[in-house]
């Protein structure tokens, strides 16, 4: 699946096939490698739209006069 037809919804549902597959211990160190790889990739993705969102939220808050509450406080 390419990145544009990627969604966060996508790509955490292969990571947990992924970690289903690696917890398995059924496949080959080269299989082990690709999939890991391929996992680093979706973490970055799904990393990077729960930032974007964040972001946005972030602003349309601000905007609207609410504040949000971090968990520091």
């Amino acid at each position: 699946m390419k990145n544009k037809e990627m969604t966060f919804e996508n790509a955490f549902t292969r990571l947990e096939e992924i970690a289903e597959l690696l917890e398995n211990g059924q496949i080959d160190l080269q299989q082990t490698m690709a999939l890991f790889e391929e996992a680093s990739a979706l973490t970055t993705f799904c990393t990077e739209k729960i930032d974007a969102a964040e972001k946005k939220l972030q602003i349309l808050t601000r905007d609207d006069g609410f504040k949000l509450i971090d968990e520091a406080d």
